[in-house]
């Protein structure tokens, strides 16, 4: 028993948000839910698009962080794609979070966004960012509690996001530490 919960202890999970579980931000959102389907096979894939001139958002839905979560900071990947372009295939991420505690006020401020960087290429490939460095949500965060999760287009970020047409978020991957 001592060891599982030692090879349990520091290991990280997963939780995925799939954009069609996120909605545009109410006075600065992206476009609406979208799907595109693929041309040969018909697959449909479900994006929140961002546009290319403007910073952005969305959120996804109040949720609560697995029984499991250590309540400390998580990382992050952006899964997303592009249509056609010719050249600039640069697209800044940035993710905040609040954590909720029982009895916390909903509207409490989110932590520091942490933008992370990717560089797509072909219209219509499955891009997914490397993993962003620490994210620590606003609130109170601890096993079970509840998250909301904003994401962004950091479209003004000229080194870092070059992209010239909308980025199309597919969804966000987190991982955080089990306790």
């Amino acid at each position: 028993r001592d060891n599982i919960l030692y090879l349990k202890q520091d290991t990280s999970a997963q939780i995925f948000l799939s954009a069609s579980g996120m909605s545009p931000q109410a006075t600065t959102g992206c476009a609406p839910l979208a799907t595109t389907s693929m041309a040969t096979n018909k697959q449909d894939i479900k994006t929140l698009d961002f546009d290319k001139d403007a910073i952005e958002y969305a959120q996804s839905v109040l949720f609560n962080m697995p029984s499991d979560y250590n309540g400390g900071t998580f990382t992050y990947k952006a899964i997303w794609k592009h249509a056609a372009t010719t050249t600039n295939f640069k697209v800044a991420w940035a993710l905040a979070a609040i954590a909720y505690a029982d009895d916390l006020l909903l509207d409490t401020a989110f932590g520091t966004a942490i933008q992370v960087n990717d560089t797509g290429g072909t219209t219509s490939d499955y891009y997914q960012s490397p993993a962003s460095g620490a994210v620590t949500p606003g609130g109170t965060a601890a096993a079970g509690c509840g998250m909301l999760i904003q994401v962004q287009r950091v479209a003004t970020d000229g080194t870092n996001d070059t992209l010239a047409i909308d980025a199309g978020l597919i969804g966000i991957q987190i991982t955080y530490t089990r306790s």
